[in-house]
């Protein structure tokens, strides 16, 4: 190459580079809002925040304290300051309400942010009462509460939530972020996109999609899902309907589920389970002894059960294009077998049992050990 190509070639890998090779290092440079306001322990407080974390704590004032920081990475202290112009937290205070709003105002014919809104974060540290209500919608970033007894509302996206101790209720609206409690009263919530865990929870009621949620402990849990994974623990109740996902469950007390293209797994049933189940399947390990009822309605779905050894119970089965499995112990009392139908009743154990056992199939299939 000629010496003229050659420095006309340097040049243009400089332009490609571009100005970042040439401009000053970045630098953090911060601003502070603090305010306090007086407020009645039964009170609401309100925090609408984005590009930032919320950190709540509790103290024993009847006071809201609000501690905020903005940094901006700025290569110059005129360059940050044009930023910290266009950022604003507004306040609204009376006896019952503290409100804080984190405003970002346009500026026009200039992209004041540069080219990344990670060149600045605006987070904040709040010290509150822990029986207030407290009610936040947060963007960008995460959340994070010490033990509260008051109630929670909380709209985040983008952003992960992780709470103590909860005595109260919560309103959850969780997108494209992971949330963990550790126990809360009762739950009621939106979950798109995300990771929800509960450790404990007494009642709840979710509508999630494409999303994993995972219950440690729960009483009656009310749940409409698509595209989900559902692990849970101990239970007393789980209504469910589902599309397209798995639920896997250690105990339960009483099941509910109609769900389409939906596979369940389930170690332990102690009362009753009615599941009507299309293009699905579930497995249940171990029915305990003395349960009161098993329905099982199916198309195209597969069912796997286990009776506890020594398990009283009586069995009505039919299926059309179904296979039916029972056990060597049942007594069997009437049964037609086609080559397109089988229909199956007897008892296990002594007859007239409480416990019953009801199926009916299409296409898909029995199996009972």
């Amino acid at each position: 190459m000629k010496p003229a190509y050659k420095i006309i070639g340097l040049l243009a890998l400089a332009l490609l580079a571009g100005p970042a090779t040439w401009a000053s290092p970045k630098a953090e440079f911060t601003k502070a809002v603090k305010r306090e306001f007086s407020i009645d322990p039964a009170g609401l407080t309100q925090f609408i925040t984005k590009y930032g974390k919320l950190d709540v704590k509790t103290w024993d004032q009847n006071k809201v304290k609000v501690d905020v920081t903005i940094r901006v990475q700025a290569r110059s202290e005129e360059e940050a300051q044009k930023v910290f112009n266009q950022i604003r937290i507004d306040f609204t205070s009376s006896a019952n309400l503290v409100k804080a709003e984190t405003i970002i105002e346009s500026s026009s014919g200039w992209n004041w942010w540069g080219s990344s809104k990670s060149d600045f974060t605006i987070d904040y540290e709040v010290y509150l009462p822990k029986t207030v209500t407290l009610d936040v919608a947060h963007k960008y970033g995460d959340v994070f509460t010490s033990a509260f007894s008051g109630r929670v509302v909380m709209d985040l996206k983008y952003g992960n939530l992780r709470m103590d101790e909860l005595q109260n209720d919560i309103n959850l609206d969780l997108s494209y972020g992971n949330a963990t409690i550790a126990s809360v009263r009762d739950a009621e919530g939106i979950i798109s996109y995300s990771n929800l865990t509960l450790a404990k929870v007494r009642d709840g009621k979710l509508t999630t999609k494409y999303s994993n949620v995972t219950i440690e402990e729960g009483h009656y849990i009310q749940s409409e899902s698509k595209y989900d994974t559902y692990r849970l623990g101990t239970l007393s109740k789980l209504n469910s309907r589902a599309n397209f996902g798995s639920v896997e469950i250690s105990r339960i007390e009483d099941l509910s589920s109609f769900s389409r293209y939906t596979d369940f797994k389930v170690g332990e049933v102690s009362n009753s389970a009615e599941l009507d189940l299309e293009y699905g399947g579930a497995r249940m390990e171990k029915i305990l002894k003395g349960f009161s009822e098993i329905r099982l309605n199916g198309r195209y779905t597969d069912f796997k059960i286990q009776v506890e050894e020594g398990a009283n119970y009586q069995l009505e089965a039919a299926g059309k294009y179904a296979g039916i499995l029972y056990p060597s112990s049942l007594k069997v009392t009437y049964e037609k077998e086609q080559p397109t139908y089988h229909e199956v009743s007897g008892h296990n154990g002594v007859p007239n049992s409480r416990s019953v056992i009801k199926a009916r199939l299409d296409y898909g299939g029995l199996k009972m050990q």
